[in-house]
């Protein structure tokens, strides 16, 4: 997931900031919305929300520190991934994580 993540960020298919990612939510271009698992609990229901409302899944993963650093910059709370073959991987990958964690 990390590696997918990573590719995303050098292919312009990542975005990251609650409020460019709140700002730019479109469900015709965002396939999936990460949240991070230490984001404030304000920010994460706001975004999650948002996404449920445009149809776009919304999975809490990682901490803040980890996004930003697979981004390439400070920590990131929120990250979408626009629609494509990488967003398509990273679902079927947290779809298999939680299944293996026993969470689904």
């Amino acid at each position: 997931m990390i590696g997918l993540l990573g590719m995303a960020r050098k292919s312009g298919q990542a975005i990251s900031g609650s409020s460019i990612v709140l700002d730019s939510l479109d469900p015709a271009e965002t396939a999936l919305v990460l949240v991070a698992e230490d984001v404030s609990a304000g920010i994460g229901n706001k975004v999650q929300a948002k996404a449920e409302r445009a149809g776009v899944p919304c999975e809490r993963i990682f901490d803040k520190g980890l996004l930003g650093q697979v981004l390439g910059k400070g920590e990131r709370s929120v990250v979408a991934l626009r629609k494509g073959a990488l967003a398509e991987s990273m679902k079927k990958e947290i779809f298999r994580y939680k299944q293996i964690a026993g969470e689904s």
